[in-house]
């Protein structure tokens, strides 16, 4: 990969942290400045630490962390990315920081976002791309070199600030009005990004960013209103698990007493669901891929959460997996970790089980058909 491809493809929230922040200041005198700061969702506790200590180490190096929000005791330049991990049992201090007006704030929580931050905020998933991002070496170089642009072509960034309200791609935004001024914002620091790219690569490498960078940023704000969705979780969960079958032709589903040698084989592979009278049994890789769709708005622990609540998932451990042993044909028995899910739960919309369609699709991938 050329090195201009890789500054093409610079992260979408690294981009957006640092831009919002170091520009903050031109951008309140074009009136093109966030309303708010973010909200920035991790799976983990430790994963939330570890993207604040990425972005203000590595990535950004424009990042305060704050461990403690007191607005009269805290000095934050006005070009700097405060972060604040949240508290869960403070989400009154978190509302209160993202109000913050002399620098940019951002609030880092992992795991689970509290209710009163899921309305009316602009919630963004740090995604395993958006972490790991923020790790690499080339993050820092592609982010030190735009900021050198900004300092040294501060009349140019000016200019594209002032004419990127007249952008057609705000005149064609079709989506809620209540984001407006964010994705304002968002194609205000895009075309100062297309610029940057136009004086340092091509006006073809810069024609491509903007492409990316346009529909990155309409999935990003299309998805935050369904934080705070209200839709049916279990037949959201029922829909994903068998939309997944079907269109996944490698999934095998097994008797637990009765696993054979392909079956083996899948479960090792994670494309293997389990079974026996009451349950469904998930390996967490599995899991994760099968509500990848769900896992776009919520982290893995908080799902977990939520199905265990509404009787979906049943679990006896801090990570909602069990122990569950099976046995194969040759008689030997394993116990292997995975997640239980309540077989009433998942049925299909016409009322099947997993077992009426695997024993009824054709050339028969069920355990009952599978050779040793």
């Amino acid at each position: 990969m050329g090195r201009n491809e890789e500054i093409c493809k610079i992260n979408w929230l690294a981009l957006m942290l640092f831009a919002s922040s170091f520009l903050r200041v031109i951008l309140s005198d074009f009136g093109s400045q966030m309303d708010e700061g973010f909200v920035i969702l991790t799976d983990q506790e430790i994963e939330a630490r570890q993207f604040i200590t990425d972005y203000c180490g590595n990535a950004g190096r424009n990042g305060q962390r704050i461990y403690k929000w007191k607005r009269e005791k805290m000095q934050v330049s006005n070009f700097c990315c405060g972060m604040l991990l949240l508290n869960p049992k403070k989400p009154g201090e978190a509302m209160e920081f993202l109000e913050e007006t002399e620098f940019f704030p951002v609030v880092v929580t992992g795991g689970i976002v509290p209710a009163e931050l899921r309305c009316a905020r602009y919630i963004f998933r740090a995604t395993r791309e958006d972490t790991l991002y923020m790790q690499k070496e080339e993050s820092a170089d592609s982010i030190g070199k735009f900021r050198t642009f900004i300092i040294s072509e501060t009349e140019t960034v000016c200019k594209v600030i002032r004419s990127a309200q007249n952008s057609t791609a705000l005149a064609e935004y079709q989506g809620r009005d209540e984001y407006l001024r964010l994705f304002t914002s968002c194609i205000t620091i895009g075309k100062v990004y297309k610029s940057y790219l136009e004086q340092d690569t091509s006006d073809g490498d810069a024609e491509r960013f903007w492409k990316n960078f346009l529909r990155e940023t309409y999935r990003r704000i299309q998805t935050i209103p369904d934080f705070a969705s209200g839709e049916d979780l279990c037949e959201m969960v029922a829909d994903l698990v068998w939309t997944y079958v079907k269109q996944q032709g490698n999934v095998l589903l097994a008797d637990a007493e009765q696993i054979c040698g392909r079956a083996f084989n899948a479960l090792e592979e994670n494309r293997l669901i389990i079974y026996d009278a009451e349950y469904y049994y998930f390996t967490t890789p599995l899991f994760s891929e099968i509500f990848r769709p769900l896992l776009q708005t919520m982290s893995v622990p908080e799902l977990k959460r939520c199905m265990s609540d509404e009787g979906i998932l049943r679990c006896n451990s801090s990570d909602y997996t069990v122990k569950k042993q099976v046995t194969t044909v040759f008689g030997t028995k394993e116990r292997i970790r995975v997640l239980r899910m309540t077989k009433e739960m998942l049925m299909s919309r016409d009322n099947l089980f997993l077992e009426d369609f695997f024993d009824d699709v054709e050339g028969g991938r069920s355990e009952i058909e599978c050779s040793m």
